[in-house]
């Protein structure tokens, strides 16, 4: 049995890999319909269920794995993630108000992961969903800007904080 990828759903052994791409094609193609029935752009997936969607200057990833559309957006190409942001990103996984997860990929980028269900899946749920996604990244992707980070750091010197891990102990205990 082959151990389960950071990204992705179980693996199947390699005799299996064809038959699980050709189960995936009817989904991709369902998908798709159901994309450009509700006036979205066209969902092209690979032989691999993978579809990459364009987004006012960002990429959504898009995933079919078993029997769920798993979205990925990376947040920042940075690999360091400021602690303040870090803290907020673990904040908001810790409240679980929403179904996304706030994550850093192998390579130490900061990201956005979600899925949902394809069953039942209409036209007018997958557009509110991807909306729904859109709007978490442009609401968290500003935050990893230069400008902004250089905002903050400025206010935390105003404020007499330092960025350290002693400091931020404290404030991690609060959430």
């Amino acid at each position: 049995m082959r151990r389960r990828h950071a990204s992705a759903c179980l693996m199947k052994p390699v005799e299996q890999v064809g038959l699980s791409v050709l189960q995936n094609m009817p989904v991709n193609m369902r998908l798709n319909e159901l994309a450009l029935e509700t006036g979205m752009e066209p969902l092209n997936f690979d032989r691999h269920g993978e579809c990459t969607l364009c987004v006012e200057g960002f990429e959504i990833r898009l995933r079919v794995c078993e029997d769920r559309l798993k979205m990925m957006a990376y947040l920042s190409e940075e690999d360091e993630v400021p602690q303040h942001l870090m803290v907020q990103m673990l904040h908001e996984n810790h409240i679980a108000k929403n179904r996304y997860t706030f994550i850093r990929v192998a390579l130490g980028f900061p990201a956005v992961v979600t899925c949902i269900e394809l069953d039942d899946l209409d036209g007018i749920a997958l557009k509110k969903f991807i909306e729904e996604f859109r709007e978490i990244v442009l609401c968290w992707k500003p935050k990893f800007a230069p400008a902004s980070l250089r905002q903050c750091e400025k206010k935390m010197k105003r404020e007499g904080v330092t960025n350290t891990a002693e400091t931020s102990l404290p404030k991690l205990a609060l959430h």
